[in-house]
């Protein structure tokens, strides 16, 4: 046996099972290719999955900032949620103040939740912001959504030296944002510290474009400037308007309640004290002159009379006594001259109480129609001499009572004009002058302190309205300002509520 027999006989193990010595194993060789293939494959697949990932947190991204209801919302969901499919670490929501061009203003930052802009820090961010979007404006591309890389010094600060970029690699990337009308309105800034952003400049721009349509929703609509100026020349010329219809001349009016009276009536009063038995006619009911109005109790005056004439009776028949004694002794001569004097003391007694008595039934002086308030009111009221009870007046012969509250007080001139509204003929207003106005107010109806007025009615009225019929009256006075003529009663209120 030869030696290289005797090497593969030692080199070949024994089955454990058989203890016969095994068969020498085969070797697989592997194919290199095969394995970069997979590999190749492998890593393809997770790129594809990672990019359809990217686009589902894209597309999730984009309707989130549609459903935001503020820009303040906008601002803190773009800064935030962006961050989930970006190589960012930081993003600013950079806003352009419109009426100083040359000012930005830094609105929302990742991860913070109140930005300071008094802050060295953010002062001297937006002073960088705002040379970078002026210097891609200045090369006009306004309207463009076009990511700019630029290197944004980390650690900055109002004192930090800021180093030329040229000397360091791009580490963010700023894009401008633009109204309807492609006028910059901001922009947004994503900054990295390895500078992975500048590589994703296309998922930047789609970004970009969703805020700038989201951002438009927020802004002030600038369509149609024509019709706009339209608006605000129509707004202005009807204030001009109004603030001229404010120095218009207008008479100064005021309302109050009016009442129709008679004018000169007749009154009625208690002729002797005593107490009223019964009236004897109803209210609103013409009477003619010597009609019965009211009757007095006559009991006590009945009585009185029949004393007045038994004490005359009395008299008399010493009178003559006296006359018949007066030819004997010389004492009926004196006796005489008394019974005369206490005969006409009788006398006179006598007509008192007839006088009294004839005036417990009281007339009408004159003809008209009577105002009384109720008969209920006046039967078996005890009355004095004077006491007014009824008033016989004229139906054509009326006036106006104008009770004028306090508060409505104005400065009435001589023959002042003013219209009356009458409840009973509220289509038809009547015309009227004031005669009489009071200079000291008093307690009316309703004990609310105002100054009696009374007009007369116009001549040539074609209607005389019923005595006690109601209404509103308007008083004119002197010419005012309409501005004063509104504003009259606020102001009073003011300097009364102020002191001043």
């Amino acid at each position: 046996m030869s030696v290289e027999a005797n090497a593969k006989t030692r080199h070949q193990p024994a089955h454990p099972l058989s203890g016969k010595s095994a068969s020498p194993p085969k070797l697989v060789r592997v194919n290199p290719s095969a394995e970069k293939t997979a590999d190749r494959e492998k890593a393809e697949y997770e790129k594809i999955q990672l990019r359809i990932k990217r686009l589902e947190q894209l597309l999730t991204f984009e309707s989130q900032i549609r459903a935001v209801g503020s820009l303040k919302e906008l601002q803190f969901c773009v800064v935030n949620e962006a961050l989930q499919f970006l190589n960012a670490t930081q993003i600013f929501f950079v806003e352009r103040k419109f009426r100083l061009r040359d000012r930005v203003r830094i609105g929302a930052v990742s991860h913070v939740s109140m930005v300071d802009p008094n802050s060295t820090s953010v002062v001297a961010l937006e002073d960088v912001f705002r040379e970078e979007l002026t210097q891609f404006l200045a090369r006009g591309s306004e309207g463009e959504i076009t990511p700019q890389p630029f290197y944004l010094p980390m650690g900055i600060a109002a004192d930090a030296e800021v180093e030329a970029a040229a000397e360091h690699p791009n580490n963010s990337v700023l894009v401008p944002l633009f109204d309807a009308q492609d006028k910059p309105v901001g922009c947004l800034v994503f900054f990295s510290e390895d500078g992975a952003i500048c590589t994703e400049l296309p998922i930047v721009k789609r970004v970009a474009e969703a805020v700038q349509y989201a951002w438009q929703g927020f802004l002030p609509s600038r369509k149609m400037p024509t019709r706009i100026g339209l608006k605000k020349l129509v707004g202005l010329s009807l204030m001009l308007l109004v603030l001229a219809a404010l120095f218009v001349r207008i008479p100064l009016s005021a309302h109050a309640p009016v009442e129709m009276v008679a004018s000169d009536p007749g009154v009625v009063a208690a002729p002797i004290n005593g107490v009223v038995r019964e009236v004897l006619v109803d209210a609103n009911v013409e009477v003619e002159k010597g009609t019965p109005l009211f009757q007095y109790e006559d009991t006590v005056l009945l009585s009185e009379l029949k004393i007045a004439e038994q004490a005359w009776s009395v008299a008399n028949a010493k009178l003559k006594r006296a006359q018949q004694s007066s030819f004997g002794e010389g004492t009926g001569k004196r006796d005489l001259a008394i019974a005369q004097a206490e005969l006409d003391l009788a006398l006179s007694q006598l007509e008192f109480a007839k006088a009294k008595f004839s005036k417990t039934t009281v007339k009408a002086p004159q003809k008209g129609v009577v105002i009384l308030d109720r008969k209920s009111d006046w039967q078996g009221k005890p009355v004095s001499v004077g006491q007014k009870v009824m008033e016989i007046a004229q139906v054509s012969n009326v006036e106006a009572r104008i009770d004028l509250a306090v508060s409505d007080a104005i400065v009435l001139q001589k023959d002042a004009k003013a219209q009356l509204y009458l409840d009973t003929n509220p289509l038809n207003a009547l015309d009227a002058v004031v005669f009489s106005a009071s200079y000291r107010a008093s307690l009316d109806a309703a004990n609310d302190l105002s100054f009696p007025v009374s007009a007369k009615l116009k001549e040539g009225t074609n209607y005389t309205p019923r005595i006690g019929s109601r209404g509103t009256a308007q008083i004119y006075g002197e010419d005012v300002s309409l501005g004063f003529y509104v504003f009259r009663r606020p102001l009073a209120a003011v300097r009364q509520w102020v002191g001043w």
